[in-house]
Formats: structure tokens, C-alpha cells, sequence
């Protein structure tokens, strides 16, 4: 974390924690426990409250939850098992299995892999004492199951595999395939490329949808080249290309730019800090930086790209992009 955890537990901490332990005893301390407490609500109710004798009036009579370990239907880390697959867009996370081995050369067997990992993750919790993250309080996640294989078709499979996965991507819950031999990696890499070739292309259709001719729009990079791997830029490449970027910007001489992504907001306006911080707000064109003599001021939003695994901020971005549309007519 950027700036200095205040510690809020119960427990004094001591000079014998290591700063590897310090911190994560203090974030510990800082963890919700909203899911938690829903899960034993959840337990209550579905699986009836524990007989009369059971003191601690959270345990359920049938286990509905992560505890304990040893019990249970083996879904992956005890996540909720959604039937209806049709509801997954309800998490942010989808879990699915491909037990599958057809693509292997040599030795069979990661067909039972899926089965294997849920059983093992039954044992574990979700939370991480090192790195004090606890999933269940950060995302929500649910087990799909199985994709229906078909065994000794590894066309077929890589079909109903990119299917599933790409049902899943649509949704807008980030899914998570568990193999499976590695072969599988074609029908989930075919299935989220599909929606990745989209990002550009949501973009023009919202603004035209929004009134603003692609005629009357100039769209640029703050670097002009793709970096390796798709990686963000460094420091140096950016700088690289900002002699450009002014020149493009006092050639436009815009009064409203639309800055897309951490990349751009922070070039642009000379902030350090993440775009999601400022999202929504009018931010002034860095002078110093530019040295423009004229008003500028600077829209900070998502990348269309981030959308594709954060579809639940859609709404969100289409409202930054209608304030940024209505300010620009009105100049």
C-alpha cells in the first residue's frame, strides 16, 4: 500500500514482528467480514440451525459453507455451484472445468484434473495471512462445473471450451478454466480474443452513439508503437514520444480532451495517481508540460479495454463519455 497502514486490531503488536508479518498482522486488522457473516446467514437458513446442544449458534445443522474443510460438496474453495450458467454475470469471477487430456502426447490423466484442484482447494481457506487478502471478501466467485468434453474429438472440445468460455467473458465475470492438458489454452485464448478485438471499436460506436461524428474526433496514443507483450509503456518510451504528442495537441488546439486509461491521464494532467481516482472529474492540461496558451481541460476515464473484464463499470464509462460529449457541443 502506498501510504502507512494504521493498525486497528485488538491485539497490541509487539518488536518481534518482521516487517513481512507487521504488515500483514495490520492488514488483517483492516479485512471486512460482510461475506463472512453472509455465508453463516446462508448456512442458517439452508441448511437449518445446529442442534440445541451446539453452543456457537453460528454452525448450521448441514454444512453450507467453506467449514468445515473436510465436509462439504467439493466445488472450487467451497465457492457457491451455479446450475444456471445463464447467471454467472451475477460474480465476478466463473469458475469451469475442462477434463480433457486428448491433446497430450505422452501420459493421460489431466481429465481427472478439475476433480483433483476442487478437492484439494476444499482444504484451504480464502484468505492469505501474507499477503492479508481475503477472496471472499474481495470478489465473489461460483463454480460452473464442467464443460461437456468430448473424448477422443480434440476439435469438438476446443469448440464447446471456447464457447463456454466466451458465454462466460460476455457475462462479464472473468473466467478461470481448470484442465485439463495444455492444449486447452486454444479454445479459452480463441474465446477471449474474440471480445478483445472489440475495445476500438466500443469506443467509436459510443461516442457516434453520443452525437460525436468520428469525423470531428481525433483519437491518438501517448506512445505511438505497441510495447512488448502488450505491456504498459515506461517512462522512457512515453517521454520519447511527448515532443509528438505536443505537437499534435498545439496543431488540434483542442478545449476538451478525452483522457482513456492510467497512461494518458497521467501524461496529460502530470498526476501520479491512478485514473480510476479521478474518473468523472475535469482536470486541467498540465502547462508546464504542454505549454499551451489556451484553456484545456481534461475528461479522465477508463480505457475500453479495462471494460472488457470490468463489464459492471460500463454504465459508469458511458456516463464520462455523455459529460464529455455534452461539455464538448457546448464549446
Amino acid at each position: 500500500m502506498a501510504e502507512e497502514m494504521k493498525y486497528r486490531g485488538e491485539v497490541p503488536l509487539h518488536n518481534q514482528y518482521g516487517p513481512e508479518a507487521k504488515y500483514a498482522v495490520k492488514a488483517e486488522a483492516l479485512l471486512p467480514t460482510t461475506k463472512h457473516e453472509e455465508e453463516i446467514a446462508r448456512g442458517l437458513q439452508l441448511g437449518l440451525p445446529g442442534a440445541d446442544s451446539i453452543k456457537d449458534r453460528r454452525i448450521p445443522t448441514f454444512s453450507r459453507g467453506e467449514l468445515p474443510h473436510f465436509a462439504g460438496i467439493n466445488t472450487f474453495v467451497k465457492a457457491p455451484y451455479m446450475e444456471d450458467v445463464r447467471k454467472c454475470g451475477q460474480y465476478d469471477v466463473a469458475i469451469l472445468g475442462a477434463p480433457f487430456d486428448g491433446g497430450t502426447t505422452y501420459r493421460s490423466g489431466t481429465r481427472f484434473g478439475p476433480q483433483g484442484i476442487r478437492k484439494i482447494s476444499a482444504l484451504y481457506g480464502s484468505y492469505s495471512f501474507e499477503l492479508g487478502v481475503d477472496l471472499r471478501e474481495s470478489i465473489s466467485m461460483c463454480d460452473l462445473g464442467d464443460v461437456f468434453t468430448i473424448p477422443g474429438n480434440i476439435e469438438k472440445t476446443f469448440d464447446q471450451v471456447s464457447k463456454a468460455v466466451s458465454h462466460v467473458y460476455a457475462s462479464g465475470a472473468f473466467p478461470v478454466v481448470l484442465g485439463g492438458d495444455h492444449s486447452l489454452a486454444i479454445g479459452s485464448i480463441t474465446a477471449v480474443a474474440q471480445h478483445c478485438r472489440a475495445s476500438g471499436k466500443k469506443l467509436r460506436a459510443a461516442l457516434t452513439e453520443l452525437g460525436l461524428d468520428a469525423d470531428s474526433t481525433y483519437i491518438t496514443n501517448v506512445v505511438k508503437i505497441r510495447p512488448p507483450n502488450n505491456r504498459t509503456p515506461k517512462p522512457e518510451e512515453i517521454s520519447d514520444f511527448l515532443d509528438l504528442l505536443r505537437a499534435e495537441i498545439h496543431e488540434i488546439r483542442p478545449k476538451r480532451i478525452l483522457a482513456l486509461g492510467n497512461i494518458a491521464f497521467q501524461t496529460l494532467t502530470g498526476s501520479t495517481m491512478g485514473v480510476t481516482l479521478y474518473r468523472g472529474f475535469w482536470q486541467k492540461l498540465n502547462l508546464e508540460r504542454f505549454g499551451h496558451d489556451w484553456d484545456c481541460l481534461v475528461m479522465p476515464t477508463w480505457h475500453p479495454a479495462y471494460l472488457l473484464y470490468n463489464r459492471r463499470n460500463t454504465p459508469i464509462w458511458e456516463r464520462d463519455l455523455a459529460e464529455f460529449v455534452a461539455r464538448t457541443k457546448e464549446d
